[in-house]
């Protein structure tokens, strides 16, 4: 078989070098991802390596024996045409900034039968392999990271991913790269019959290997076509096949509705749910891609597909699918997990994790099956106590619980055998499915590292105690809603994400159009300009009317705000309506909101004023009205909003007073979410200034670290999303990892500060959690105005605690929530009125000498002094632009500073939101950052305005700061000390300001340990890289926020000319469903909107 694969690949390379290079006089060809066979191909041809270094028998190169400097010289001596591996090219981009000294061209060939990882045969054994790229310890590197970024095993295969190093960020040359099985490839005619064999796409890694390994042959495998599957993938298959008498087809598999499936699981249902029971019919439509055209299915027929799916993954050798639904809520989706996660546990003993964001929902399901008989259903969440959550993972590993309702923080958290034990995995749940679109208002970032932790655990072999493992199971996606296709295509998005093989009879479109909701939309003002007072007294007005007419309403805002607007309103003008009306958002007591639900539920009052919060999880079947105050975000979130409208009513309607600038609250909201590009490149900088630091590749970080980019109240989310937009934009770009991201376990390394007096009784119970710290050096809180200075000493009772242990032996009776909140608020040790309260460590390790730094940062903070001296003398309180900031800075320093770097300067001294009427209690902030329009995203969106004294003291405490950081710690150049952390809104460490300027100008970098926020894993697999692109001059642009930027402002589009535009309901409706199922181009027709 090999030499058969040999001859092959012998006639294939003969016919690419004849297309490709014939004309070629002097060349170097390297090739990337083939099999060994391939190369003995090579070595067999006229074209020689041009290097002989470094080869093993099989044909693969042995990279522990490639010398660099004998691969350099050949490199550039090298006449004519030649060929090398791709690991010899890497060790040269090592080695040269520059290739240009080498006079040829250099091409680089891609095995294109495969993507991103390649089953090449490494001289490692797959085990170290597993342990290298599977290791989040932080010592230690290994010379396969020079070449690999990533391993995977698939079916006892070992499947590498290149460090690629072909562009022009790494070797300043121009190199082509050409796929070897291409368009100039030809298929040989099959003109036989041959046998035909169904595969997925989850089977067809094997089938590939396989045949490129020449162990196949005479078949034609029809492959189940997935949304979007290129041509092309199919084509260079057939390059290939054809040689060994193999044809691929791409099929798309007709959707079979068989009724009597319906009826195949319905005793499990009925005897849960009683005799009288029945399935409800869902309408979905047949053929989403094409046309419109609906069918109806019942609920039966989708837990029967569901099972299947799940019976043929417990069966190793039979093809499954994953599934997508989409549904209102209201529609049962539920029973599509309930019925199938019984069935599973009656008759395999299996498991049904369900992942879902929503707290409530778990509670209140897992109760609602216990009502109905089912003993076996469980929550883990971090609302139980320790003590709880081991009773019940012990049950789960017993298989005394099969349905079992998770967070999606918390499965990531964790190995997947610390919670199902040696359990059989039949199905994972992914609710409320469309959280995972990164462009969404609702995007939970964790739910896009859950793609990464389902791919690791399910299509590879994951290393488990010193042996690898696989599991097999289906991921059953559920949404509400979810465009098809198009430019918003979140279903596709959602199987990109989730690494999903959902082949189309698995997809379920539900049917988007709620004809018994009717539209009532007035244009309330032409004006653009319309005062804030206009639409409280128009929404006051309205739910005056809804009184009258003894309708129950939701009320939708954008903004907490606006509800306190519209309440005080009501409650001073409107006393009528006073004891009909409550509140819901985001930011109210858990109780509180339950309270207002309930009395909204069961009608003790009619009107409901909410905000995006009173949303997933939410079903309340007799509402009569859904009115906005201003659209919140997208259609897709108008349309699920007022879809929660005639649940069982045979009537409902959509109501709102449509004013010009609408739209400018959602956009605000967007943009006061979002992330920058001079941002993602800074944390760029800063993942490498760790690197550098740190000397290994492995980094666990704590999202403070970046909090100079960010507010500091919402650093956690901001840093996971930077991160993630960050790997996703070089993933793209560069087809590896080259940032590689985990989320860490929900307690990273604390530190404590226990008063004398009580250290000796607190030492007595948790004497071994803990470890003595060394910090004796005082520091200043400098005053300013007639507030005087504090001196603060750490009188050497900073201890580092394992919080981890301390709550699994000391507080099992406390909740996670509950624990962590003691903690941090210095109430969780008993000590009377002396609070042992945590700390968080700040080191800082200088570049250079420290006078040396001092003598230079001294200057950079007399520039900023002077700079907002000239702002306030200028414009006083009134608002001034980034360009005028600029401008004042660079007359007052010196040194030429990029633009980002003055954007993040401005940035420091600067607090934001939608209202600004309270100030932030750190003594820095005093400048408030407002949104306006414009063109440039990065520097003209914003206005500011210095709000307070506090710029005075600038120059007088940060240099008094500085000189308290002298470096202390007797092995390197740093300072460390321990800072307190603030309690919710709190106050933030002035030295994480100096920290943050030092970083900034490239003076320092610093480290932050401890704090509120889980730790983060991140390998850097290839340093150089990432240094090059955040140190270039030229403009990063993050593709994906580029993407998120431009569907934002098209859907600020199609919502305001959908509420704009003359309708009647049926033109409205189907309006949203050409919408919903991506057909832009009659949305845009409908709308008017141009490109």
């Amino acid at each position: 078989m090999k030499n058969k694969a040999i001859n092959i690949y012998s006639d294939l390379i003969t016919d690419f070098f004849y297309n490709h290079l014939k004309d070629k006089k002097k060349a170097i060809i390297f090739f990337q991802g083939f099999p060994g066979s391939f190369y003995k191909a090579l070595e067999q041809s006229n074209i020689e390596h041009f290097t002989k270094s470094a080869t093993i028998n099989s044909g693969y190169i042995d990279f522990t024996k490639i010398d660099p400097s004998k691969i350099l010289k050949d490199y550039i001596g090298n006449q004519g045409l030649s060929w090398g591996y791709y690991e010899e090219f890497i060790t040269i981009t090592e080695i040269l900034n520059d290739l240009n000294i080498y006079s040829g061209q250099i091409i680089v060939v891609r095995n294109n039968l495969f993507s991103v990882y390649y089953p090449i045969e490494v001289s490692v054994q797959t085990g170290v392999a597993a342990q290298v790229f599977d290791n989040d310890t932080l010592n230690g590197e290994s010379d396969i990271q020079k070449y690999y970024s990533d391993f995977k095993l698939i079916n006892e295969a070992g499947y590498f991913s290149y460090i690629n190093k072909h562009y022009d960020i790494d070797t300043n040359k121009s190199i082509q790269e050409i796929d070897f099985y291409n368009s100039h490839s030809n298929c040989l005619n099959i003109k036989a019959q041959l046998p035909e064999k169904r595969i997925s796409i989850l089977n067809l890694e094997t089938i590939k290997l396989e045949m490129q390994s020449g162990n196949l042959s005479d078949t034609c495998y029809l492959v189940n076509k997935l949304k979007a599957q290129p041509t092309q993938d199919i084509r260079a298959l057939n390059i290939l096949g054809s040689r060994y008498n193999i044809l691929f087809k791409s099929e798309d598999t007709p959707r079979g509705i068989e009724t009597k499936e319906e009826a195949k699981h319905l005793a499990e249902f009925k005897k849960y749910w009683g005799e009288s029971a029945e399935y409800r019919s869902l309408s979905i439509y047949k053929d989403p891609a094409t046309n419109s055209e609906t069918i109806d299915i019942s609920q039966g027929v989708l837990i029967s597909d569901i099972i299947r799916q799940c019976e043929d993954a417990i069966n190793s050798t039979a093809q499954y699918s994953d599934l997508i639904i989409t549904a209102p809520t209201g529609a049962g989706k539920s029973l599509f997990f309930q019925v199938p996660g019984i069935y599973l546990h009656n008759q395999y003993n299996a498991l049904t994790l369900v992942v879902t964001p929503l707290i409530a929902l778990m509670r209140d399901q897992v109760l609602e099956l216990e009502e109905r008989g089912v003993g076996f259903a469980t929550y883990i969440n971090s609302e139980i106590t320790y003590e709880q959550r081991q009773s019940r993972l012990e049950g789960i590993k017993a298989g005394h619980y099969s349905i079992v309702y998770l967070s999606p923080e918390l499965l990531l958290a964790n190995d997947i055998r610390s919670i199902i034990g040696d359990r059989q995995l039949a199905l994972v749940v992914v609710d409320e499915a469309h959280l995972v679109t990164s462009w969404g208002r609702d995007f939970r970032v964790d739910y896009w590292f859950l793609g990464d932790y389902l791919e690791k655990i399910r299509r590879t072999q994951f290393y488990q105690s010193n042996h690898f493992e696989s599991l097999r199971f289906p991921i059953l996606c559920l949404t509400a809603t979810a465009v098809f296709g198009g430019r918003d295509d979140v279903v596709g998005e959602l199987q990109n994400s989730l690494n999903l093989s959902c082949s189309a009879e698995h997809l379920y479109i539900g049917y988007v159009r709620r004809d018994n909701i009717s539209f009532d939309i007035q244009q309330a003002s032409k004006k653009k300009n319309t005062r804030k007072e206009d639409k409280v007294n128009w929404t006051c007005q309205r739910i005056n009317e809804f009184r009258e007419n003894k309708q129950k309403a939701i009320v939708y805002f954008p903004y907490i705000a606006q509800i306190d607007d519209v309440h005080k309103e009501i409650m001073t003008n409107y006393p009528q309506c006073k004891s009909y009306v409550e509140q819901y958002s985001g930011g109210m007591d858990k109780y509180d909101k339950n309270d207002a639900y309930e009395n909204f539920k069961y009608r003790r009052i009619s009107t409901m004023l909410a905000t995006k919060a009173f949303g997933m999880g939410i079903n309340i079947p007799d509402v009569d009205v859904v009115y906005h105050y201003a659209p919140t975000g997208t259609l897709a979130d108008y349309v699920q909003e007022i879809g929660r409208a005639a649940r069982t009513l045979d009537k409902g309607y959509a109501k709102t007073d449509h004013m010009p600038n609408d739209m400018q609250y959602a956009q605000t909201l967007w943009g006061l979410s979002g992330l920058r590009h001079y941002q993602i490149k800074a944390m760029m900088k800063k993942l490498h200034d760790l690197y550098s630091t740190k000397k290994h590749r492995n980094l666990l970080i704590t999202p403070d670290v970046f909090s100079y980019l960010f507010d500091a109240r919402n650093v956690d989310n901001k840093v996971k999303s930077g991160l993630m937009l960050l790997s996703a934009d070089l993933l793209e770009k560069y087809h590896f990892k080259v940032i590689t991201l985990r989320p860490k376990s929900i307690f990273s390394k604390h530190y404590i500060h226990v008063p004398e007096e009580v250290e000796k009784e607190f030492l007595n119970r948790f004497k071994m959690y803990c470890i003595l710290m060394k910090d004796d050096k005082p520091r200043t809180i400098p005053g300013y105005g007639n507030k005087a200075e504090v001196v603060i000493y750490n009188a050497n009772n900073i201890y580092e605690i394992d919080l981890s242990q301390v709550w699994e032996n000391e507080f099992v009776e406390l909740t996670f929530a509950k624990f962590k909140h003691l903690f941090f608020t210095g109430n969780l040790f008993e000590s009377g009125d002396l609070k042992i309260t945590p700390r968080i460590k700040l080191i800082i390790h200088y570049e250079k000498d420290y006078e040396i730094i001092k003598e230079e940062m001294f200057k950079i903070i007399s520039a900023i002094q002077k700079t907002v001296n000239t702002i306030h003398y200028k414009f006083g309180g009134r608002e001034f632009t980034f360009e005028d900031f600029r401008k004042a800075f660079t007359d007052n320093y010196s040194k030429k500073l990029r633009r980002e770097y003055i954007t993040m300067l401005l940035d420091l001294f600067c607090y934001e939101g939608v209202y600004f009427e309270d100030l932030p209690v750190e003594q820095w902030k005093f400048i408030s950052k407002s949104k306006i329009k414009g063109e440039n995203e990065l520097f003209n969106e914003n206005s500011y305005c210095i709000r307070t004294q506090k710029y005075n003291f600038i120059e007088q405490n940060l240099k008094r700061y500085l000189v308290q950081c002298h470096p202390n710690n007797d092995e390197s150049n740093a300072f460390s000390t321990y800072l307190k952390i603030p309690k919710g809104d709190g106050k933030y460490s002035e030295y994480q300001l100096l920290a943050s300027l030092l970083e900034l100008f490239n003076l320092a970098t610093y480290e932050l340990v401890g704090g509120r926020n889980p730790q983060i894993f991140v390998r850097i697999n290839d340093p150089l890289k990432l240094k090059r692109i955040a140190e270039s001059d030229r403009e990063y642009r993050n593709s994906l926020l580029v993407d998120i930027g431009e569907k934002h402002k098209r859907a600020a589009q199609i919502v305001d000319k959908f509420l704009t535009k003359e309708m009647s309901d049926n033109e409205r409706w189907s309006l949203i469903e050409s919408y919903f199922l991506g057909y832009d181009n009659q949305v845009d027709l409908i709308l008017g909107i141009k490109e």
